[in-house]
């Protein structure tokens, strides 16, 4: 089939080459450039000026030397160079990247999937996004039947940085677009959104304006002007982990008091964070991600918990040379494991005690990824593993990806469907899934205003070797300040519940559901 892409000539963007790769590399299609039939440039208005000297001085603080996926291709290669579509059969699909809105309420003779960022087309949608300090969501609008689906809710691990942020969303964009256009080539259907309800994708505010512009400038201002007083007042929010009785998990819409928990202190040059419960013989165990100030470098430490909380300090039972975070601990064919994540090590490493709890030892390789929280868990009398995984330039934060396998050492295999849900809301793990009364729930970090600013419950509608569905059913969040976050994990064992937070160490707990 020939696919075309419909773009305006005098402004090609770096995006819209590397979408002509990942499509063409699928090696079934005949793929290229379409002039826009449309071609009166838009007048250049006094925002536009402003932005792009906004844009020119981030360039400047990165090193000129970066390229970016929203730099003109005109700057630095002949557009002449890409793929154009000569004259031939009929086009079978296109691609409307011209950035125009003209063409949405009238059928064309070719099928044609016009990617939206907030409900409208392309830079009127992500500029004004960006310069509010969130991600835009993707869709598609799809000529064939009119409707618009989402594609995907990007996370920004930098907000305050516009052209990374925006390499973030046109990672995904390139990913997504290329997918759904796969998808249509092949099965005639676009891919559904993996999480309901669905994020809205309802039409950005109108154009860009100077005092955006100013705001934004005036918002990265006084951000840095509060971490430097939080730091010389030593108020500065650290990663926190507490922990209540709880008869039973989270399984319902329910309030999460936080004011019941109780913290485990640091002694202010380090923190904890990411923990794990594990029972045996009687007695239960704490695991922590322990990140001490002096090299930033994670390692997984241990204490022994009762009743009435930690029995001594936590102690470091896992150091390697690469960060080490999220220590799940669980007992499977005799044996007692520890899953940690070392996405540094570019591999997921399954290590076993020797003994229990002081030691472990590497055992076996896993999947050769660097995997994000992966989460291991049984269903339907298979492994799975969720993990969070990154595309291109974008975050760790919004990217669900699935592997199963029959027995622990694997093979394990990736889900058809991976990554399977791009959406910050509920996509990243923040725990170990669950069954109650029949359905399986798992918790997700809702990442929407940053990393681990709260937690999604999500009932599991759907899992299967070629199928994923949930749907979000509660968001819970800890506090209301800047620079207060979380619950970012939640973890549940013989009636403890452990969970963490981001807060000033002075912080008093309360909550809101």
């Amino acid at each position: 089939m020939r696919i075309g892409l419909i773009v305006a000539l005098a402004k090609v963007p770096r995006w819209i080459g590397e979408l002509l790769d990942r499509i063409a590399a699928s090696g079934r299609h005949e793929v290229g450039l379409v002039p826009s039939p449309h071609q009166v440039a838009p007048a250049k208005e006094a925002a536009s000026a402003a932005l792009d000297r906004l844009l020119a001085l981030e360039r400047m603080r990165a090193g000129r030397h970066r390229n970016w996926l929203i730099d003109d291709m005109g700057k630095r290669a002949a557009i002449a160079s890409l793929p154009h579509l000569p004259n031939g059969p009929p086009l079978g699909l296109l691609l409307d990247l011209s950035g125009e809105n003209t063409r949405l309420g009238t059928p064309p003779s070719v099928r044609t999937l016009t990617p939206l960022l907030d409900g409208v087309p392309l830079a009127a949608g992500l500029w004004p996004a960006l310069l509010s300090r969130r991600a835009p969501a993707i869709s598609v609008h799809d000529s064939a039947n009119g409707e618009i689906l989402t594609l995907a809710l990007p996370a920004l691990q930098a907000p305050h940085r516009l052209l990374e942020s925006a390499d973030a969303v046109l990672s995904h964009l390139v990913r997504c677009l290329a997918d759904a256009a796969l998808a249509v080539t092949s099965t005639g259907m676009l891919p559904r959104f993996a999480s309901t309800p669905s994020p809205s994708h309802v039409a950005a505010p109108g154009a860009m304006s100077l005092a955006s512009t100013a705001s934004f400038l005036a918002a990265r201002i006084a951000a840095a002007i509060t971490v430097r007083g939080q730091r010389l007042l030593k108020q500065d929010p650290v990663w926190q982990v507490a922990w209540r009785y709880a008869p039973t998990r989270l399984d319902a819409p329910q309030p999460l008091d936080a004011s019941v928990y109780r913290r485990i202190r640091d002694d202010g040059r380090r923190y904890y964070a990411d923990p794990f419960l594990f029972e045996h013989q009687g007695s239960l165990h704490l695991f922590v991600e322990e990140l001490p100030s002096s090299n930033g470098r994670g390692i997984i430490s241990h204490v022994a918990f009762g009743s009435d909380g930690p029995h001594g300090s936590l102690t470091p039972v896992l150091t390697e040379p690469h960060h080490l975070s999220y220590p799940q601990v669980f007992a499977r064919d005799g044996q007692i494991w520890m899953l940690p994540e070392a996405a540094q090590s570019g591999r997921l490493t399954l290590y076993r005690a020797a003994p229990f709890p002081s030691r472990w030892v590497p055992h076996a390789t896993l999947i050769s990824e660097p995997l994000h929280d992966a989460t291991l868990f049984e269903h339907d009398g298979r492994l799975w593993i969720t993990t969070a995984t990154v595309i291109g330039t974008a975050s760790s934060w919004d990217t669900l990806s699935i592997w199963s396998a029959e027995q622990l050492e694997g093979p394990w295999s990736p889900h058809p469907a991976n990554p399977v849900l791009v959406d910050a809301r509920a996509a990243r793990p923040a725990g170990v899934p669950y069954v109650s009364d029949g359905v399986l729930w798992r918790l997700a970090q809702d990442c929407r205003d940053g990393y681990g600013a709260a937690l999604s419950l999500c009932r599991v509608t759907e899992l299967s070797p070629t199928r994923f569905a949930q749907e979000i059913v509660e968001t819970y969040r800890f506090g209301s300040a800047p620079s207060t976050s979380g619950p970012h994990t939640i973890n549940h064992t013989s009636g403890i519940e452990v969970v963490d937070l981001f807060a000033p160490r002075s912080f008093r707990v309360h909550a809101k559901s």
